[in-house]
């Protein structure tokens, strides 16, 4: 009951924001002055704002029901730091402020461990100093401590020049809620990144500790068990996202019942496709006849609609449709925050992929690029 409140009003708030969100990228994409230009970053801004405290506000809940999940991997740790602190480049727009990266050379370049909740702990913790801090330097040292063969633990330390924690403060900070106010403002966010981060290192068996003095910074440090990984793995030095798209007529089929994500999606696949044929339907229904009379590469399929949604459409093309159109792609595009959870309920139905509500524009197309790729 307490998750299917939860989806529900995530969904109600990830689709309109969706359209925001679009709208907001596809603007920004067009001639802009300068004056208009700052009014849609603002617009951006105000919206990954928005979808951060809901997914903050989702992760909480997920952390105290125990609905996270710890998925031990090969990391390649190095470059994870170092994509992680080119994400946090943008953070910085109009702060006075560096951003340092030192790893001790002792630290591997790959180890065992979550990497998703490791790059979640310290984008938390960058993202915070980088808010808390106006000037000066925003770092992160990594360190290795208590190495062996198999085991070892590696240290993160985010340091940084910010406002500083009274240390009358300092044993709530990672409380919900609890927010960090100023003699001159109230910092901006719902006070729920620190208690996130708590949680997870909990669930990494870690430990988290912050030391502060006001007016001069901060530091949190946080140790974690990790394995030793002496696995090698090569990556491709060309990823296909990259390379220059044929000049196909691609067919896809949108299915969406939201006018204006509709509009988001149809503007959004025009503009990373110039040679894109695109057809619509409002619901399920609808799409399933289109299909019947009509060839597609691609289904993008929305999942709560009207009449009939995504579940019952994409059941009727793999189980009712005959060859080639029962086995078209298709991708859903939905604003449930939880369809992680439910991606194998997703795949057993027929569905092969799906994107999360509001989508970059960036992730519209890989994804969409990844299967029509194979349909030439």
């Amino acid at each position: 009951m307490r998750e299917k409140f939860i989806a529900s009003v995530s969904h109600e708030m990830r689709t309109p924001l969706n359209a925001i969100y679009g709208m907001g990228n596809l603007l920004a994409g067009t001639p802009l002055d300068s004056e208009q230009g700052s009014y849609i970053s603002a617009i951006l801004e105000s919206s990954k704002l928005l979808l951060g405290i809901i997914n903050d506000i989702l992760d909480v809940s997920a952390l105290q029901y125990g609905d996270i999940k710890i998925e031990e991997g090969h990391v390649p740790i190095r470059e994870l730091l170092a994509s992680l602190l080119s994400a946090m480049e943008f953070k910085k727009k109009e702060k006075d402020i560096r951003l340092y990266l030192d790893i001790a050379p002792d630290v591997p370049t790959h180890i065992h461990g979550d990497g998703l909740r490791i790059n979640q702990i310290l984008y938390n913790l960058m993202g915070n100093a980088i808010k808390y801090t106006e000037r000066g330097q925003v770092g992160l040292k990594v360190s290795m401590a208590d190495p062996s063969q198999t085991r070892c633990t590696i240290q993160f330390a985010v340091c940084d020049t910010g406002i500083g924690i009274a240390q009358e403060h300092l044993p709530q900070v990672f409380d919900t809620f609890k927010r960090v106010e100023s003699s001159e403002r109230l910092y901006e966010g719902a006070g729920l990144g620190l208690a996130i981060v708590k949680n997870l290192v909990d669930l990494l068996k870690g430990q988290i500790r912050v030391e502060s003095q006001l007016g001069k910074g901060s530091v949190f440090t946080v140790c974690l068990p990790v394995g030793v990984s002496n696995e090698l793995h090569e990556t491709n030095a060309a990823s296909p996202e990259t390379e220059p798209l044929p000049q196909t007529a691609w067919r896809i089929l949108v299915v969406e019942d939201n006018k204006m994500n509709m509009v988001v999606a149809r503007k959004t696949l025009q503009r990373c496709f110039p040679h894109i044929v695109i057809d619509e339907a409002e619901h399920g229904g609808v799409a399933v006849q289109k299909l019947q009379c009509s060839s597609y590469d691609l289904v993008l399929m929305d999942l709560q609609m009207p009449v009939v949604d995504g579940y019952e459409a994409t059941k009727a093309i793999r189980t009712e449709l005959p060859p080639p159109a029962n086995t078209t792609p298709v991708v859903a595009m939905t604003a449930n925050a939880f369809v992680a959870k439910e991606q194998e309920d997703l795949f057993e139905l027929g569905f092969d992929h799906y994107l999360l509500k509001p989508f970059h524009p960036d992730d519209l197309r890989n994804v969409v690029l990844r299967y029509l790729r194979r349909s030439t």
